[in-house]
Protein backbone atom coordinates (compact mmCIF):
# COMPACT_ATOMS: atom_id res chain seq x y z
CA UNK A 1 0.00 0.00 0.00
CA UNK A 2 1.41 3.69 -0.87
CA UNK A 3 1.62 5.80 1.65
CA UNK A 4 -0.07 8.95 1.67
CA UNK A 5 2.88 11.58 2.38
CA UNK A 6 5.94 11.29 0.05
CA UNK A 7 8.62 14.06 1.96
CA UNK A 8 11.40 14.93 -0.62
CA UNK A 9 14.43 16.28 0.80
CA UNK A 10 17.36 17.82 -1.71
CA UNK A 11 20.58 16.75 -0.15
CA UNK A 12 23.62 19.03 -1.29
CA UNK A 13 26.70 19.40 1.32
CA UNK A 14 24.31 20.25 4.25
CA UNK A 15 26.24 17.34 6.86
CA UNK A 16 25.87 20.02 9.48
CA UNK A 17 21.92 20.12 9.75
CA UNK A 18 21.03 17.13 7.87
CA UNK A 19 20.71 14.73 11.43
CA UNK A 20 19.06 17.56 13.04
CA UNK A 21 16.53 17.77 10.27
CA UNK A 22 16.03 13.82 10.23
CA UNK A 23 15.87 13.41 13.98
CA UNK A 24 12.51 15.57 13.77
CA UNK A 25 11.16 13.81 11.24
CA UNK A 26 11.82 10.34 12.44
CA UNK A 27 10.97 11.27 16.31
CA UNK A 28 7.27 11.36 14.74
CA UNK A 29 5.16 9.41 16.61
CA UNK A 30 1.60 10.30 14.77
CA UNK A 31 1.73 8.05 11.26
CA UNK A 32 3.38 6.12 9.89
CA UNK A 33 2.01 6.68 6.83
CA UNK A 34 4.70 8.41 4.80
CA UNK A 35 7.78 8.71 3.08
CA UNK A 36 11.14 10.17 3.03
CA UNK A 37 12.95 10.48 -0.22
CA UNK A 38 16.83 11.97 0.15
CA UNK A 39 18.19 12.90 -2.85
CA UNK A 40 21.84 13.89 -2.81
CA UNK A 41 23.27 16.09 -5.47
CA UNK A 42 26.62 15.09 -6.09
CA UNK A 43 27.68 16.27 -1.89
CA UNK A 44 31.59 16.67 -1.24
CA UNK A 45 31.17 16.51 1.99
CA UNK A 46 29.90 13.15 4.51
CA UNK A 47 26.13 14.09 3.87
CA UNK A 48 25.90 10.68 1.61
CA UNK A 49 27.29 8.85 4.70
CA UNK A 50 24.22 10.34 7.01
CA UNK A 51 21.95 9.31 4.06
CA UNK A 52 23.11 5.82 3.78
CA UNK A 53 23.04 5.57 7.97
CA UNK A 54 19.36 6.67 7.95
CA UNK A 55 18.08 4.61 5.32
CA UNK A 56 19.22 1.88 7.12
CA UNK A 57 18.14 2.51 10.14
CA UNK A 58 14.63 3.53 8.87
CA UNK A 59 12.80 1.28 6.15
CA UNK A 60 10.30 4.21 4.89
CA UNK A 61 13.88 6.43 4.08
CA UNK A 62 14.94 6.17 0.33
CA UNK A 63 18.48 7.39 -0.84
CA UNK A 64 19.44 7.61 -4.06
CA UNK A 65 22.06 9.96 -4.91
CA UNK A 66 22.86 11.51 -8.62
CA UNK A 67 26.14 14.08 -9.90
CA UNK A 68 25.53 17.94 -9.17
CA UNK A 69 22.66 18.77 -11.39
CA UNK A 70 21.17 21.28 -8.72
CA UNK A 71 18.09 21.16 -6.45
CA UNK A 72 15.30 21.77 -8.99
CA UNK A 73 17.12 18.11 -10.86
CA UNK A 74 17.13 16.55 -7.44
CA UNK A 75 13.43 17.77 -6.48
CA UNK A 76 12.17 16.41 -9.79
CA UNK A 77 13.64 13.25 -9.21
CA UNK A 78 12.29 13.01 -5.93
CA UNK A 79 8.83 13.25 -7.73
CA UNK A 80 9.80 11.00 -10.20
CA UNK A 81 10.23 8.09 -7.40
CA UNK A 82 8.04 9.09 -4.66
CA UNK A 83 4.71 6.64 -4.09
CA UNK A 84 2.95 9.17 -2.04
CA UNK A 85 -0.43 10.37 -2.64
CA UNK A 86 0.78 13.95 -1.53
CA UNK A 87 4.12 15.50 -1.62
CA UNK A 88 5.92 17.79 0.19
CA UNK A 89 9.96 19.46 0.04
CA UNK A 90 11.60 20.18 2.92
CA UNK A 91 15.32 21.93 2.85
CA UNK A 92 17.70 19.75 5.24
CA UNK A 93 19.16 22.82 6.26
CA UNK A 94 15.90 24.02 8.16
CA UNK A 95 13.69 22.62 10.76
CA UNK A 96 10.37 21.47 10.64
CA UNK A 97 7.98 21.78 13.29
CA UNK A 98 7.84 18.80 16.10
CA UNK A 99 4.17 18.22 15.09
CA UNK A 100 4.75 18.76 11.71
CA UNK A 101 3.04 15.53 10.29
CA UNK A 102 0.54 16.11 12.61
CA UNK A 103 -0.41 19.35 11.78
CA UNK A 104 -0.57 18.52 8.24
CA UNK A 105 -2.41 15.06 8.58
CA UNK A 106 -5.36 17.11 10.05
CA UNK A 107 -5.94 19.05 7.31
CA UNK A 108 -5.32 16.53 4.53
CA UNK A 109 -7.69 15.22 2.04
CA UNK A 110 -8.21 14.53 -1.41
CA UNK A 111 -10.82 17.66 -2.10
CA UNK A 112 -7.76 20.07 -2.37
CA UNK A 113 -5.04 20.09 -4.63
CA UNK A 114 -2.75 22.23 -3.20
CA UNK A 115 -2.19 22.76 0.93
CA UNK A 116 -0.48 26.29 2.47
CA UNK A 117 0.56 26.37 6.19
CA UNK A 118 2.16 28.85 8.31
CA UNK A 119 6.06 28.88 8.94
CA UNK A 120 8.37 31.20 10.89
CA UNK A 121 11.44 33.42 9.50
CA UNK A 122 14.15 32.78 12.05
CA UNK A 123 17.21 35.28 11.74
CA UNK A 124 19.76 35.92 14.00
CA UNK A 125 18.41 37.00 17.40
CA UNK A 126 15.04 37.49 15.91
CA UNK A 127 11.79 35.55 14.42
CA UNK A 128 8.74 36.51 12.09
CA UNK A 129 5.35 34.22 12.08
CA UNK A 130 3.97 34.16 8.79
CA UNK A 131 0.59 33.66 8.31
CA UNK A 132 -3.09 34.08 6.45
CA UNK A 133 -5.17 36.68 6.81
CA UNK A 134 -8.07 34.11 6.13
CA UNK A 135 -7.69 30.32 6.54
CA UNK A 136 -10.20 27.61 4.74
CA UNK A 137 -10.71 26.50 1.63
CA UNK A 138 -10.87 28.68 -1.67
CA UNK A 139 -12.50 27.37 -4.89
CA UNK A 140 -10.94 29.18 -8.05
CA UNK A 141 -13.02 32.06 -8.09
CA UNK A 142 -12.01 32.82 -4.66
CA UNK A 143 -8.40 31.99 -5.00
CA UNK A 144 -7.96 34.46 -8.11
CA UNK A 145 -10.52 36.91 -6.64
CA UNK A 146 -7.94 37.19 -3.44
CA UNK A 147 -5.13 36.33 -5.65
CA UNK A 148 -2.98 39.81 -5.03
CA UNK A 149 -3.63 40.11 -1.19
CA UNK A 150 -2.08 36.47 -0.68
CA UNK A 151 0.62 36.80 -2.85
CA UNK A 152 1.40 39.98 -0.60
CA UNK A 153 1.91 37.96 2.46
CA UNK A 154 4.98 36.50 0.94
CA UNK A 155 4.27 33.09 1.65
CA UNK A 156 3.19 32.39 -2.48
CA UNK A 157 6.76 31.58 -3.27
CA UNK A 158 8.50 29.48 -1.58
CA UNK A 159 6.90 25.39 -1.69
CA UNK A 160 8.27 23.94 1.84
CA UNK A 161 5.42 25.28 3.42
CA UNK A 162 3.26 23.54 1.26
CA UNK A 163 1.96 20.14 0.62
CA UNK A 164 0.90 19.36 -3.08
CA UNK A 165 -1.47 16.54 -4.69
CA UNK A 166 1.04 14.03 -6.79
CA UNK A 167 -1.56 13.01 -9.51
CA UNK A 168 -2.50 17.19 -10.04
CA UNK A 169 1.77 18.13 -10.91
CA UNK A 170 1.65 14.73 -12.67
CA UNK A 171 -1.53 15.27 -14.84
CA UNK A 172 -0.45 19.07 -15.36
CA UNK A 173 3.15 18.18 -16.02
CA UNK A 174 4.47 20.40 -13.42
CA UNK A 175 7.86 20.08 -12.95
CA UNK A 176 10.92 22.64 -11.19
CA UNK A 177 12.70 24.30 -13.86
CA UNK A 178 16.69 24.19 -13.10
CA UNK A 179 17.09 27.76 -12.60
CA UNK A 180 20.16 29.02 -10.01
CA UNK A 181 17.35 31.27 -8.67
CA UNK A 182 13.74 31.25 -8.04
CA UNK A 183 12.77 27.76 -9.02
CA UNK A 184 9.97 27.89 -6.15
CA UNK A 185 8.68 30.60 -7.24
CA UNK A 186 8.46 29.42 -11.25
CA UNK A 187 6.91 26.21 -9.77
CA UNK A 188 4.39 27.70 -7.94
CA UNK A 189 3.45 30.34 -11.16
CA UNK A 190 2.77 27.09 -13.05
CA UNK A 191 0.68 25.65 -10.00
CA UNK A 192 -1.70 28.59 -9.34
CA UNK A 193 -2.42 29.11 -13.26
CA UNK A 194 -4.17 25.71 -13.28
CA UNK A 195 -5.12 24.42 -9.64
CA UNK A 196 -8.55 25.07 -8.88
CA UNK A 197 -8.88 23.66 -5.11
CA UNK A 198 -6.44 24.51 -2.34
CA UNK A 199 -7.02 24.96 1.55
CA UNK A 200 -5.31 27.65 3.49
CA UNK A 201 -4.01 26.71 7.40
CA UNK A 202 -2.35 29.09 10.10
CA UNK A 203 -0.62 26.00 11.82
CA UNK A 204 2.66 26.27 11.68
CA UNK A 205 4.90 23.59 10.48
CA UNK A 206 8.30 24.80 9.17
CA UNK A 207 11.36 27.26 10.39
CA UNK A 208 12.96 28.72 7.51
CA UNK A 209 16.88 29.93 8.71
CA UNK A 210 17.49 33.05 7.22
CA UNK A 211 20.38 32.13 6.00
CA UNK A 212 23.92 31.40 7.33
CA UNK A 213 26.58 32.86 5.17
CA UNK A 214 24.13 33.85 2.06
CA UNK A 215 21.91 36.47 3.04
CA UNK A 216 20.93 38.78 0.50
CA UNK A 217 23.15 41.43 2.29
CA UNK A 218 26.31 38.98 1.68
CA UNK A 219 26.36 38.78 -2.01
CA UNK A 220 24.99 40.50 -5.22
CA UNK A 221 24.72 38.64 -8.60
CA UNK A 222 23.67 40.49 -11.49
CA UNK A 223 22.45 37.22 -13.08
CA UNK A 224 19.76 36.68 -9.91
CA UNK A 225 18.69 40.19 -10.10
CA UNK A 226 17.73 39.60 -13.96
CA UNK A 227 16.01 36.20 -12.98
CA UNK A 228 13.70 37.96 -10.49
CA UNK A 229 12.61 40.74 -13.11
CA UNK A 230 11.67 37.47 -14.96
CA UNK A 231 9.78 36.33 -12.67
CA UNK A 232 7.21 40.14 -12.14
CA UNK A 233 7.27 39.33 -16.13
CA UNK A 234 6.05 35.96 -15.55
CA UNK A 235 3.54 36.61 -12.62
CA UNK A 236 2.28 39.73 -15.28
CA UNK A 237 1.14 36.96 -17.53
CA UNK A 238 -0.62 35.06 -14.53
CA UNK A 239 -2.23 37.88 -13.83
CA UNK A 240 -3.34 38.34 -17.72
CA UNK A 241 -4.48 34.26 -17.71
CA UNK A 242 -6.84 35.68 -14.16
CA UNK A 243 -8.35 38.29 -15.98
CA UNK A 244 -7.04 40.93 -13.39
CA UNK A 245 -4.44 43.41 -14.01
CA UNK A 246 -2.86 45.26 -10.77
CA UNK A 247 -0.53 47.91 -11.17
CA UNK A 248 0.23 48.57 -7.09
CA UNK A 249 0.66 44.59 -6.59
CA UNK A 250 3.60 44.84 -9.91
CA UNK A 251 4.62 48.15 -9.13
CA UNK A 252 5.34 47.37 -5.81
CA UNK A 253 7.08 44.12 -6.14
CA UNK A 254 9.56 45.79 -8.85
CA UNK A 255 10.06 48.26 -6.41
CA UNK A 256 10.93 45.41 -3.48
CA UNK A 257 13.17 44.11 -5.65
CA UNK A 258 15.21 47.14 -7.28
CA UNK A 259 15.55 48.18 -3.63
CA UNK A 260 16.66 45.07 -2.04
CA UNK A 261 19.33 44.85 -5.17
CA UNK A 262 20.94 47.96 -4.49
CA UNK A 263 20.81 47.34 -0.83
CA UNK A 264 22.51 44.37 -1.51
CA UNK A 265 25.31 46.49 -3.60
CA UNK A 266 25.68 48.71 -0.77
CA UNK A 267 26.64 46.30 1.69
CA UNK A 268 29.24 44.84 -0.69
CA UNK A 269 32.92 44.77 1.17
CA UNK A 270 34.35 46.39 -2.65
CA UNK A 271 35.21 49.55 -3.54
CA UNK A 272 32.55 53.00 -3.93
CA UNK A 273 33.62 52.91 -7.72
CA UNK A 274 32.61 49.26 -8.21
CA UNK A 275 29.02 49.90 -6.39
CA UNK A 276 28.76 52.41 -8.70
CA UNK A 277 29.21 50.46 -11.96
CA UNK A 278 26.74 47.64 -10.87
CA UNK A 279 23.96 50.58 -9.24
CA UNK A 280 24.08 51.89 -12.85
CA UNK A 281 23.81 48.07 -14.85
CA UNK A 282 20.69 47.88 -12.29
CA UNK A 283 19.27 51.29 -13.31
CA UNK A 284 20.19 51.19 -16.93
CA UNK A 285 17.85 47.33 -16.89
CA UNK A 286 15.08 48.07 -19.36
CA UNK A 287 12.52 46.62 -16.87
CA UNK A 288 14.06 49.16 -14.16
CA UNK A 289 13.91 52.17 -16.75
CA UNK A 290 10.61 51.54 -17.41
CA UNK A 291 9.42 51.67 -13.36
CA UNK A 292 11.34 54.26 -12.20
CA UNK A 293 9.74 56.23 -15.37
CA UNK A 294 6.36 55.27 -15.22
CA UNK A 295 5.41 53.45 -12.00
CA UNK A 296 3.29 55.86 -9.50
CA UNK A 297 1.52 53.81 -6.98
CA UNK A 298 4.03 52.39 -5.16
CA UNK A 299 6.44 55.09 -3.40
CA UNK A 300 10.24 54.25 -3.40
CA UNK A 301 11.34 56.45 -1.27
CA UNK A 302 9.26 55.95 1.32
CA UNK A 303 9.81 52.45 0.76
CA UNK A 304 13.31 52.72 1.33
CA UNK A 305 13.51 55.68 4.78
CA UNK A 306 10.51 53.37 6.68
CA UNK A 307 13.00 50.41 6.30
CA UNK A 308 15.90 52.41 7.22
CA UNK A 309 18.02 52.00 4.19
CA UNK A 310 19.47 55.24 4.78
CA UNK A 311 22.23 54.69 2.70
CA UNK A 312 20.64 52.66 -0.40
CA UNK A 313 18.53 56.16 -0.67
CA UNK A 314 21.12 58.69 -0.87
CA UNK A 315 23.05 56.29 -3.24
CA UNK A 316 19.84 55.52 -5.17
CA UNK A 317 18.68 59.15 -4.84
CA UNK A 318 21.84 60.05 -6.16
CA UNK A 319 21.96 57.68 -9.16
CA UNK A 320 18.24 58.07 -10.31
CA UNK A 321 18.53 61.94 -10.85
CA UNK A 322 21.52 61.05 -13.26
CA UNK A 323 19.06 58.63 -14.75
CA UNK A 324 16.77 61.03 -15.69
CA UNK A 325 19.06 63.36 -17.07
CA UNK A 326 20.39 60.95 -19.47
CA UNK A 327 16.96 59.03 -20.21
Amino acid sequence: MNPKLSIIIPVYNVEKYLKRCLDVLCSNQYTSDYEIILVDDGSNDKSSQVCTQYSKKFKNIFFVSQSNQGVSVARNKGIEISNGDFLCFVDPDDLVDNQYLKKIFSVLNDNYEIFFFAYKNVYKGREELKKYPQEGPYDKKKFVNNFESLFLTDMFYTVWNKVYKKSFLIKNKIYFENYSFGEDTRFNFKCYELVDSIFLSNKLIYSYYVRRGGSVTSKFSIVDFEMQIDEIKKMQELLKVFGRKNAYLISKLSGKIIVNACNSVCYQKSKTSKKNITIIKILTNNFVKNYLLNYKKFNLWIFLLKYKFVHTYILFRKFVSLFKEIF
